[in-house]
């Protein structure tokens, strides 16, 4: 399927849920090179079309900072679940649950750091797409984030698919073709395997390609 193809079965999928005082959540997971954030970007285009209110938020605004990965010997493993500020993404989840102005953290990967309060959520957004990959994390304090979810997909991609898109990524980063290789190797898709293998129920899966 397409990005095109997926979002606009997830945008179906959304529709029939029933209309919340709150905020409805949705979450859009799966590995490092699934596509999710540009499905994400495209169903939150097709709910804006419909009148949906609807903001994206990405979990990569709480990578924990390179100074901080450094002094934790986890620089090599950026991406990992535990180079994320999981507690205060759980925190700042809760508080979007609530139809409050809020703002949200970024990642530049340009610059490759955090941008703090980069997005404003305004309190008549109804709707938020949240995408990252560990969303249906079945591990410790990832998994209370399932307490939150209206509605829950997960975008799964065939290992050697997932392996030519992330060196294609890397390459794209000015990397040589073994600089890319080596990352994806020791680092991309070992977080993949992470998520494939230790994943809650999705309420939609969708097979990329």
């Amino acid at each position: 399927m397409t990005a095109h193809d997926m979002a606009k079965v997830i945008f179906e999928g959304i529709k029939s849920l029933k209309p919340k005082e709150d905020r409805t959540l949705i979450a859009i997971a799966g590995p490092p090179g699934s596509g999710k954030s540009t499905v994400a970007e495209i169903v939150t285009d097709l709910m804006n079309e419909n009148l949906m209110k609807t903001s994206l938020v990405p979990m990569d605004g709480f990578h924990l900072d390179n100074k901080t990965l450094e002094r934790k010997n986890l620089f090599d493993r950026k991406g990992a679940p535990e180079t994320f500020d999981v507690k205060g993404f759980i925190e700042l989840i809760k508080k979007l649950r609530y139809k409050r102005n809020s703002s949200v953290p970024l990642f530049d990967r340009t610059l490759d750091e955090v941008v703090n309060n980069a997005r404003k959520i305004s309190s008549e957004q109804e709707y938020l797409v949240i995408e990252g990959n560990y969303l249906l994390l079945n591990k410790d304090l990832w998994r209370d984030l399932d307490d939150y979810w209206d509605y829950k997909v997960f975008l799964s991609v065939d290992k050697s698919l997932l392996k030519s898109r992330l060196i294609e990524r890397w390459l794209g980063e000015n990397h040589t073709y073994s600089e890319a290789e080596t990352r994806v190797i020791k680092n991309d898709l070992v977080n993949a395997d992470v998520v494939n293998s230790n994943r809650l129920e999705a309420t939609l899966e969708l097979q990329t390609g």
